[in-house]
């Protein structure tokens, strides 16, 4: 026999209360961990890492770190591989103190026996680990061992070299008929589960088919992930001639979750299909379905399915005169069934007619039928609880006294505890008792177990130990007394702890609600006040109206309650709850609202000019933004209104800007602060008369005289009866299109002249009437044929 070299490292384990809950993480310091696959038994976890695996035992907090290198390191490395580690795989309890370990080992798989007691490792006798146990860090399979009287049984279920299967090993090895993709096409294994005998074993997965439409078959249906599940018969020992080595008790089907509405709908959503993970309580197993995250629509729903049910199709005897229709690709109908005598496909063999001794058409039958054509259906025909919004990944569960009791779990350690209650129709249903964040945590979690009462967690950095009830959460004997973990003490003091026979069953009738509830606020407090009875204690909240966020709450023996304005947000509306108690059973809430304002806007300057003028203001803290009205004197309603937007961030302080006002009026203007809530703070007043602007003056001034200008140029116009353009130039004219060129020390004006003759001043301040010939004359005031020129002195 070879030893292996061990290298085991003992640490005193890192303790870290993560939150206000009892939470231990259990670190190996200054080491990066890689965890992953974690067995819990008692109180002894077993978790896989790289290279190594931690024991942990909770009765000492103690880590013991066991190195597990790579025999093959050296050869994986050669091949061009990175990924030399050996990732443990399966932790499986052999017995009290020993467990099998089976990792990677750098692509060249093997199995160890340890002992936690004693931290010895010895190599297991297993054969042919290859075929089964996966050589990647992030490839899945799952275990299960079974006791058997010459050794024990270890099966698995896990996809080798694109081949997935489901296999025994150490007793009567066998394994499924993967040459056909009807077994398993691409499967994703969730969870092995046993029957309460041991008689058969029971996988749930998840894989992908083309051939279902809503609860029913097709042919060249749309591919997608199915939750499945397969059985097989633990008597089993293989076929005949070429299927010796196979199970010949495969048997498989779907899992139906619906969501509302049905398959009426016509729509592929109106099933649940993509299930995430499962759990086993007692003979039921509870799996939690959603869609896949591509579809970008979280949503959770729990639907819990009988084994014994799932039996009832696997058998036939579900179905009408016994007859099971089992799916067949090869070709339509798709369903056919078995009509040989003797054992019928996926049933348990007999002493009378072992799996070794089945006809030939038997076996050429399962090697392609090994779908049940008819879908299981859940406990109450739909789920127990559903939740959207969220993809919970993990769930973990156990039995408390009459009630199951089921957690949901977030990757982010967001928790749901669920109480399962059967009604009077016999309808199963899920109620959520408490929602909380339960961890503070940066890695997201890989696995949780549950065990006495403590949730496990691992992350890749860390195990984390939770107690499964938080009692102290439950403020009130309705909700304390819902969870059967909890109970409402009385005695000294009355509060909710873990459940004790010294309880109370049932929970008092509340005292009566508070009457006469009234809130006043002056400039420095609020004033809230209530028939208050004396030997009574009052239960005051606040909270905000906006968000319904909680921002104050005190047990109070009086009336009234008086507030600082100041302790409260500002610019906020509240609604105010009083609740009588007694022996902390509270009674029904009288509320009261009020409000707090903002401070009110003080004016910083006033600018005026000719017809508006400008108000500045410093900011108020909190205003969201301003209102603005402007009020003519004597006047109650407004004329003009502004909204300004408060911009925090902004250099200055706000203003605004009031055109359209007439001078010698009387205006007032009112400025107030608006916060985010719509709470308006008091206004502040601004009255003026709108003044002359002397600037404005003049410059309207210089208007009129240009004004009267351009009249007296358009009167000479008119006069001169042929009026069409007119220019001014300085001076001096250009001699362009033969035009008379006239040199004067001031300007000119022209006018375009379409007729023969025009009137024009020569120069001498007379106006004269000149026949224009064709040809320019010798003359100083020579002109054009078509154009007059006009110069005025």
């Amino acid at each position: 026999m070879k030893w292996y070299l061990i290298l085991i490292q003992l640490v005193l384990v890192n303790v870290a209360f993560v939150t206000s809950t009892n939470v231990t993480s259990y670190t190996l310091p200054g080491a990066t961990q890689n965890l992953g696959k974690i067995t819990t038994t008692g109180n002894i976890s077993v978790v896989g890492g790289t290279d190594y695996f931690l024991v942990i035992d909770y009765r000492t907090n103690n880590v013991t770190k066991i190195q597990l290198n790579p025999t093959k390191r050296d050869l994986c490395q050669r091949y061009g591989n990175i990924d030399c580690y050996n990732f443990i795989k399966v932790i499986e309890k052999t017995d009290d103190n020993s467990f099998l370990i089976c990792g990677t080992n750098a692509k060249s798989p093997a199995c160890w026996n340890v002992n936690v007691q004693t931290y010895t490792v010895t190599p297991s006798s297993l054969t042919s680990i290859r075929d089964w146990l996966p050589v990647t860090q992030n490839s899945k399979i799952i275990t299960g061992l079974l006791p058997h009287s010459s050794g024990n049984e270890l099966y698995t279920s896990s996809c080798v070299s694109l081949k997935c299967k489901t296999t025994r090993q150490l007793t009567h090895p066998l394994k499924s008929y993967d040459a056909n993709k009807e077994w398993y096409n691409k499967a994703d294994f969730l969870n092995m589960y046993f029957a309460t005998d041991d008689s058969k074993i029971y996988n749930f997965y998840r894989d992908e088919r083309s051939y279902f439409l809503y609860d029913g078959f097709t042919s060249g249906g749309p591919p997608a992930m199915y939750g499945m599940v397969s059985r097989l018969c633990r008597a089993d020992r293989g076929g005949g001639v070429r299927m010796t080595n196979n199970w010949m008790t495969f048997m498989s089907a779907r899992l139906l979750c619906p969501s509302p509405g049905g398959s009426n709908l016509g729509r592929l959503s109106t099933y649940y299909n993509y299930m995430r993970s499962t759990y086993q309580i007692g003979n039921t197993v509870f799996a939690v379905f959603g869609f896949p995250s591509s579809w970008g629509m979280p949503a959770t729903a729990v639907c819990a399915y009988d084994l014994n049910e799932i039996d009832t199709y696997m058998d036939g005897t579900v179905f009408s005169n016994n007859i099971t229709l089992y799916y067949d690709g090869r070709g339509p109908p798709y369903s056919k069934t078995y009509n040989e005598l003797g054992l019928r496909p996926g049933q348990c063999p007999t002493s009378s007619l072992p799996t070794t001794n089945v006809p030939g058409p038997y076996q050429t039958f399962i090697e392609n039928s090994v779908i049940i054509a008819n879908s299981v259906k859940p406990i109450s025909g739909k789920p127990l609880y559903i939740h959207n919004g969220d993809n919970f990944d993990f769930q973990v569960g156990e039995k408390v006294g009459d009630y199951n009791v089921l957690y949901l779990i977030k990757a982010d350690g967001t928790m749901h505890k669920l109480r399962l209650t059967t009604g009077g129709t016999g309808q199963l249903t899920g109620s959520v008792l408490l929602s909380k964040s339960m961890l503070n945590i940066s890695q997201p979690i890989l696995s949780v177990s549950l065990e006495n009462k403590m949730m496990i967690i691992v992350t890749a950095q860390e195990v984390l130990r939770i107690s499964s009830f938080d009692c102290s959460s439950y403020k009130s004997c309705d909700t304390c007394e819902a969870d059967p973990d909890c109970d409402w003490l009385v005695g000294s003091s009355v509060y909710c702890d873990s459940a004790q026979s010294v309880s109370v069953s049932t929970c008092p009738a509340p005292p009566a609600s508070p009457s006469g509830q009234s809130s006043t606020t002056t400039d420095t407090n609020v004033n809230l006040s209530w028939n208050a009875v004396s030997g009574t204690q009052y239960v005051v909240t606040i909270t905000k109206k906006s968000d319904n966020s909680q921002v104050y709450q005190r047990v109070v023996n009086n009336s009234p309650l008086v507030l600082a304005k100041s302790s409260l947000p500002q610019g906020e509306r509240f609604v105010a709850s009083v609740q009588a108690m007694m022996s902390r059973i509270l009674s029904p809430s009288a509320n009261m609202e009020f409000q707090t304002s903002l401070s009110t806007p003080v004016v910083s300057a006033t600018h005026q000019r000719s017809d508006d003028v400008t108000i500045t203001w410093d900011k108020v803290p909190l205003a969201a933004n301003y209102k603005v009205n402007v009020l003519r004197e004597a006047e109650t309603l407004p004329f003009l209104s502004y909204i300004i937007i408060a911009m925090p961030t902004a250099a200055g302080s706000p203003s605004v800007r009031i055109h359209g006002l007439q001078v010698g009026e009387e205006y007032k203007v009112k400025i107030s602060a608006i916060s985010s809530s719509n709470v308006e703070s008091e206004a502040t007043e601004v009255t003026f008369v709108l003044t002359e602007d002397p600037k404005s003056m003049e410059t309207t001034y210089i208007t009129l005289i240009l004004i009267g200008l351009a009249i007296i140029i358009i009167a000479i116009g008119i006069l001169m009866q042929n009026h069409l353009s007119i220019g001014i130039r300085n001076n001096t004219l250009k001699p362009e299109n033969q035009n008379l060129v006239l040199r004067r020390k001031w300007f000119l004006l022209w006018i375009r002249n379409e007729s023969s003759g025009a009137k024009y001043n020569n120069g001498s301040g007379r106006i004269a009437e000149e026949k224009l010939n064709g040809e320019p004359s010798s003359r100083t005031d020579e002109c054009s044929p078509d154009e007059i020129k006009v110069a005025i002195t």
